[in-house]
């Protein structure tokens, strides 16, 4: 039976409220801000990395609680960290954020299970980072709902 996880909900309430933080940071000047994002650039790429590697080591630590689902997200995890650093070299900055909303919230699950199986800093570290990231890389964002594409 399927019951209601507060925490769990507090989690991802806290992740929608970082990215709404982020699209809100300097709405009114996002033109010129934008200009200064390759500053920001190599920060924000290490933070990504950061989060990738602490979830591949997360796993690793999990793995003997659940050998079978746990090897199974680090191929995933594995995966995707090669298609996405592959990739979004080439890509815009919009097509790195995208992937990177999907993939941190599908991570807050994962981060949570994790987190009950394992005594460790680790989930609490990808979640501060997670939460960071979310804010430093989407006060560059813009989001309007009145617009067809609402999010640039």
């Amino acid at each position: 039976m399927l019951t209601f996880n507060l925490e769990l909900f507090s989690l991802y309430i806290i992740y929608i409220s970082t990215l709404l933080i982020g699209f809100k940071i300097k709405k009114d000047k996002k033109h010129k801000h934008n200009e200064n994002y390759f500053q920001f650039k190599p920060y924000l790429y290490a933070i990504i990395g950061a989060i990738h590697i602490l979830n591949v080591v997360l796993l690793l630590e999990v793995l003997r609680f659940n050998e079978t689902l746990f090897s199974y997200l680090i191929i995933a995890q594995l995966l995707f960290s090669a298609y996405f650093f592959i990739f979004s070299i080439n890509q815009t900055r919009c097509w790195k954020q995208h992937r990177m909303v999907v993939f941190n919230f599908l991570l807050i699950f994962e981060i949570y299970y994790a987190s009950q199986l394992a005594i460790s800093i680790i989930p609490y570290l990808m979640l501060i980072l997670i939460n960071s990231y979310n804010i430093l890389e989407f006060q560059f964002a813009k989001f309007n709902f009145k617009k067809a594409i609402f999010w640039d």
